[in-house]
């Protein structure tokens, strides 16, 4: 086999499942080799495989095992310098390309599993590794269990929530872990609508969200405070709405010591007027003066439906009829539309929600966060529409993240042995 092709995530793979030929085993000094068991897979730092148990002539090995394609990847990872691999009682290699010091040293047995690792399971790993497509098994996912593609499209959902709970970490830490506060500024970010999503999270952070309580029974002031830090709001304007919130920030900027972004942070090219930053700054201040601690609400909250119904607002009567401070449009009243509702709840609701449970260790808030999901629509993308043609269909958007993280951190890392939808197709 073509060596380019190998990683040592597949003989990782072949060794946790026995998938080589395991009769009349012997090392490269020719001792008899029994392989007991191959031990437990460690995906951190250190051996690959722990408390395996091998079988030398007549004396019983208990250690890790370090799998490598080639022997001298030893050497290249710079294993002997490292004490973590102080107790290893087998070397694993595809290919022995080099006498190594250190197990000759420590009478270290290798074990070579080149021409034994069945060849079924060689030709099945490179037709996916070599498929063209961005989902390795599209031309034979056909012939897999629909339970095992849910199974792992479940697994992935909640790596993807998980990852997600774990990116909460830098908001959470920045506010002192303050959990309405971490909320505040996720929300923000997501009411970016993605190319603004940095300059809202700069908004939340340039003004503290205790400031903005002080003033929520009067909502023209937090219009004020959010437009006058965002940089927008214009110095001069024949409007009075756009004249009364320029008052009140210039009195609440000189009280409070703020500074306000620059304005070149903002982006509205090839925007959708509805998705603009003047627009969703008018619908992120209603959200803060209709809703005050919003996450102790949606902590509280049993029903999902319930949860989705606290995002509700919409914008002050002067954007009926505008999407700039200084510009007429036609009559449109501006609310939270679905679909940013839903990208709210999916990358900012339900990962807090989840992250919440792993800081507070209650698994009661995994599943708030996972049914919260499985009561919002599939997202439709690019991603969901390729899996849909293969039949594989999201009836929700747990399942929909499930399919995105399956396709982003298997099928595009070609990581098909550490997928259940791969291993299926590997033994066949």
């Amino acid at each position: 086999m073509d060596l380019s092709h190998l990683s040592e995530s597949f003989l990782h793979y072949v060794w946790k499942f026995g998938f080589y030929e395991s009769s009349d085993l012997k090392s490269i000094k020719g001792d008899a080799l029994t392989v007991i068991s191959a031990g437990v897979h460690n995906h951190d730092a250190g051996p690959d495989f722990s408390s395996a148990q091998i079988q030398i002539g007549d004396r019983k090995w208990v250690g890790n095992v370090e799998i490598h394609i080639n022997s001298s990847d030893w050497d290249k990872h710079n294993h002997e310098q490292d004490e973590k691999y102080r107790n290893v009682i087998l070397h694993v290699v595809y290919h022995h390309d080099k006498d190594l010091e250190f197990f000759k040293r420590n009478n270290i047995p290798t074990l070579i599993l080149k021409d034994r690792v069945k060849p079924s399971i060689f030709k099945n790993y490179l037709l996916l590794q070599s498929s063209e497509h961005e989902i390795l098994c599209h031309d034979r996912i056909e012939n897999v269990n629909p339970l095992i593609i849910s199974s792992m499209m479940e697994k992935s959902a909640m790596e993807r929530l998980s990852k997600k709970a774990t990116e909460i970490t830098r908001i959470y830490e920045y506010v002192n872990k303050d959990w309405e506060k971490t909320l505040y500024v996720l929300l923000a970010k997501y009411f970016g609508a993605r190319v603004n999503t940095d300059a809202f999270e700069r908004l939340a952070r340039s003004v503290d969200l205790n400031i903005l309580s002080k003033h929520r029974d009067q909502s023209i002031q937090v219009e004020a405070l959010l437009f006058g830090q965002s940089g927008l709001l214009p110095r001069d304007s024949k409007y009075t709405y756009v004249q009364a919130i320029r008052k009140e920030y210039d009195f609440l900027k000189k009280k409070y010591s703020l500074s306000p972004l620059e304005v070149s942070i903002w982006k509205f090219a090839r925007m959708r007027p509805i998705s603009f930053p003047t627009i969703r700054i008018a619908l992120f201040s209603s959200l803060l003066t209709k809703q005050d601690s919003l996450f102790s609400k949606i902590k509280e909250t049993s029903n999902p439906k319930e949860i989705i119904e606290l995002l509700d607002c919409e914008t002050h009567p002067f954007f009926d009829t505008h999407f700039h401070f200084n510009k007429e449009s036609k009559y449109l009243k501006k609310s939270l539309g679905k679909k940013t509702k839903d990208v709210i709840l999916i990358n900012a609701v339900a990962p807090l929600l989840y992250f919440y449970g792993q800081k507070t260790d209650d698994s009661y808030y995994y599943e708030k966060a996972t049914s919260l999901l499985e009561n919002i629509e599939s997202e439709q993308n690019k991603i969901i529409r390729k899996w849909n043609n293969l039949g594989v269909k999201s009836n929700d958007a747990l399942q929909s993240q499930g399919l995105i993280q399956l396709t982003k951190s298997y099928c595009l890392q070609k990581r098909c042995v550490d997928c259940n939808i791969g291993y299926q197709l590997l033994k066949e």
